[in-house]
This record gives structure tokens, sequence and C-alpha cells, in this order.
């Protein structure tokens, strides 16, 4: 395999097991790192490479191929892979926020993660934390608030922030999602298909305005506005096109 310029998460190579995100920070600071002797499963769709070689310099792999074939750099530091995986990192596109999940995910290859639009005013302090290597845990993408007819609470005591928020107009629509933008959010996320529709094609066009991607659920008048623009349905259980994009049903026995 050539030269890679693919720029991996590196805490996704904690697959390997005996890697941690601590160590992997030291070695980014001080020197260059091979892996080696694993398999390597690339994710672009090819064979897996056994007795895999890969060169980390800084924060960007620079070389993959197969062991013993590979120019490592002067005074690399050598972790003995042999007999595990070695992946891209994971993402987790749909999670419900909690801060302990970090290391969890770490450890199973998770590297970065979507949350669902709950995390509240804390979640772009979390994420920032993370990118500033004050907290443990994958890279963190979060909407902060969402759209719903369910809001998480009555208490009187809740911001424009707190998850989740319903608005009133379309102009409250388009007012809330500049204030999940001004709060941080990465992504403006819509729980589900409950509001008017035209609601949700003005939340889109001030997302879209704003260049912030949108994720929703495909359910009710939402389907349609999202055909205006969207990042990604977290649930497609009611998209209409489930059977053009490869689903089956299998035969009812009898």
């Amino acid at each position: 395999m050539n030269t890679v310029t693919r720029r991996y998460v590196l805490a996704s190579l904690a697959v390997v097991a005996v890697i941690t995100p601590a160590c992997l920070s030291a070695q980014i600071a001080s020197s260059a790192l091979v892996i080696e002797g694993g398999t390597l499963i690339d994710g672009n769709g090819g064979p897996p490479l056994p007795n895999a070689a890969i060169i980390v310099e800084g924060d960007r792999i620079t070389s993959v191929g197969e062991a013993g074939e590979v120019d490592y750099p002067p005074n690399a530091e050598i972790i003995d892979a042999d007999g595990k995986f070695i992946l891209p990192g994971l993402w987790d596109a749909m999670v419900s926020y909690q801060w302990f999940y970090g290391e969890i995910m770490l450890n199973h290859g998770i590297t970065s993660t979507i949350d669902v639009g709950i995390a509240g005013e804390i979640g772009a302090a979390y994420r920032d934390g993370v990118l500033l290597d004050r907290i443990r845990g994958p890279r963190a993408y979060s909407g902060i608030s969402r759209f719903t007819t369910r809001p998480a609470g009555d208490t009187g005591l809740e911001t424009v922030l707190t998850p989740g928020r319903t608005p009133g107009s379309v102009e409250e629509t388009r007012e809330l999602v500049r204030a999940f933008i001004d709060g941080g959010a990465d992504i403006i996320m819509f729980q589900d298909g409950t509001l008017p529709l035209e609601y949700y094609l003005a939340g889109f066009d001030e997302a879209r305005q704003a260049g912030m991607p949108v994720s929703t659920r495909a359910y009710g008048p939402i389907y349609r506005a999202a055909r205006s623009g969207r990042a990604g349905f977290q649930h497609a259980a009611a998209f209409r096109g489930h059977r053009q994009i490869g689903h089956k049903r299998s035969p009812r026995p009898g």
C-alpha cells in the first residue's frame, strides 16, 4: 500500500488495546510511532492487510504497508500489535449524552460521537474539554438542544438551551436555530415530525444560511422538509425509501 494521507483519529488505533489516549498524546509530542504486526482493516473496502506496519508522525499517518517493507523513522517507538486488529476510529452517531461514557467508548474503538441534542449548555463545554485534552473521551459533536413537542421539563427554570424546545411560530423556530448556534451547537437537531411543516422548512433554511448541518428523524412532515437538505437521519423507521436502499422483507412462512 502507498503512503496514506487520510487522517485518522489516533485514538482509534487503541483497538490494539495497549495504546491509551494519554500515551498517544505523549508520543505525538515526542517522536514517531510505529504500530506493527496487527491486521489492518482500513475502511476503504479493500482486503485486510495482515502483518501491517503503520507509521504515525505527529498527528498524521504517513505510511502504511506490510511490516518489513516500510521504512521506519529514526527513534520511532514500536508497538507490537501481533494478533490484534487495527481500525480507523469508529463513530457513534446517535449518543444520548452522558459524560462518563467517554473512556468506555475509547476502550471500544469509538473516537467520535454525535449526540441527539440532549446535552444542554454543558455540551459545548464538554466538547471543548475533550478537544483541549482536559477530558478523556471521543471527539464530540453536539446539538446542544433539539426541536420537539415533548420538552424535557416545565419547571420554569429552563433556558433557551435546555433540551428540547418547542417553537410557537416560524420566527421563533429561526430564533431558536440562531440561539443553538450561538450556544455552541455543531449541528441542528429536529427530534420528531409533530411540528407544522413550515416550522421545519424555516429551521432548515436558517441552518443552511448559517452553514450548519441538520440532523432529523424521518417522521411526518419533517421528511418533506429534509429534502431541502440535511446531514443525517437518526431514526429512519418511517423513511419511505427503505426498499430502494436495499431493505427487503423476508417472506412470511406458509
